[in-house]
């Protein structure tokens, strides 16, 4: 991923539109829009919501192969602790966008 498309990731997980990823980017809608579209794909996804929560499940993935599973879990465990709710999802392969941005903001502190 490009620093421009980490920064639209960010954007779309914590809900904004392409209109103001845009505007908050100081770029054209069209080239957010173009962005979203190859992440989409990069990521198979059939939406937004989807891209985001498989973005998600390939940074944890990432972070297992590169950094093992004791930092993987510490910054999971940390996550939990600052939002309990995510830990109570039955299914762990169902999260929600808001549950990634919420790990994005976590991870990226």
């Amino acid at each position: 991923m490009t620093d421009l498309q980490s920064k639209i990731m960010k954007c779309v997980a914590e809900g904004l539109t392409s209109k103001q990823i845009a505007y908050e980017l100081g770029s054209t809608q069209k080239i957010v829009e173009s962005n979203i579209v190859l992440m989409k794909s990069q990521f198979e996804a059939k939406n937004t919501a989807e891209m985001v929560s498989n973005f998600f499940l390939y940074t944890l993935d990432a972070m297992l192969c590169i950094f093992g599973t004791e930092v993987a879990a510490r910054e999971r465990k940390k996550v939990y602790k600052e939002n309990p709710e995510i830990k109570k999802r039955k299914k762990a392969s169902v999260i929600q966008s808001e549950d990634a941005a919420k790990f994005l903001t976590v991870l990226n502190k």
